[in-house]
């Protein structure tokens, strides 16, 4: 009899120490840090970052007005992290998730300035996914990896300023009035029902 309860606490205590590491490797790692200017060492916002596996970007974010990022659910694997700005050197830092070290923290990450010389041009094939312009901030679904399975909404949640309710109202700093404008022009569509 006391053979039959040592066998049953040694089974239960397996079988939740393998439900436990199940639902770890379920949930995933969280990648986060913040960006600033490598001279006047000021956070910097609405910098793209982007983690990439085998060369292929997986996801992206945009630092805050604080220059902070941060990344959710990135299950176990080696990764890259991209930071990409206009004016800016880009920043490739790698990183690798597992059971020991299920969070990476990238702490400051330092962007240079960009010297421009005249003796050639490149051209980039990574886009930033924000874009601020003088008069407006610009979202671009294409450069987005996550815009083939996220719905127009989520990929509202990630513009900064813009902001959704409980309800799905989409207020702009917190007011309702601003403008949508798809491919540069006012949409009726979305004009009657921006919901």
């Amino acid at each position: 009899m006391n053979y039959f309860k040592r066998f049953h606490l040694l089974f239960t205590i397996l079988l939740s120490t393998i439900v436990l590491h199940t639902s770890a490797q379920e949930k995933g790692g969280i990648v986060q840090g913040k960006v600033i200017d490598s001279v006047s060492k000021k956070a910097l916002e609405f910098i793209t970052l982007a983690i990439k596996k085998d060369g292929q970007a997986i996801k992206t974010a945009v630092t805050a007005e604080n220059g902070t990022f941060k990344f959710d659910k990135i299950v176990a694997g080696k990764y890259s992290l991209t930071a990409i700005a206009v004016g800016y050197n880009a920043k490739i830092l790698s990183f690798e998730i597992n059971a020991d070290k299920p969070d990476f923290n990238a702490g400051q990450i330092t962007l240079a300035s960009q010297v421009n010389n005249l003796n050639e041009v490149s051209v980039s094939v990574t886009r930033p996914v924000i874009k601020q312009e003088i008069d407006r901030i610009s979202y671009d679904i294409q450069a987005d990896p996550e815009s083939k399975v996220l719905t127009a909404l989520d990929m509202m949640r990630k513009v900064p300023l813009l902001s959704l309710d409980a309800d799905d109202n989409i207020k702009l700093k917190g007011s309702g009035n601003y403008k949508i404008l798809i491919n540069g022009k006012p949409s009726s569509m979305v004009a009657r029902s921006p919901k």
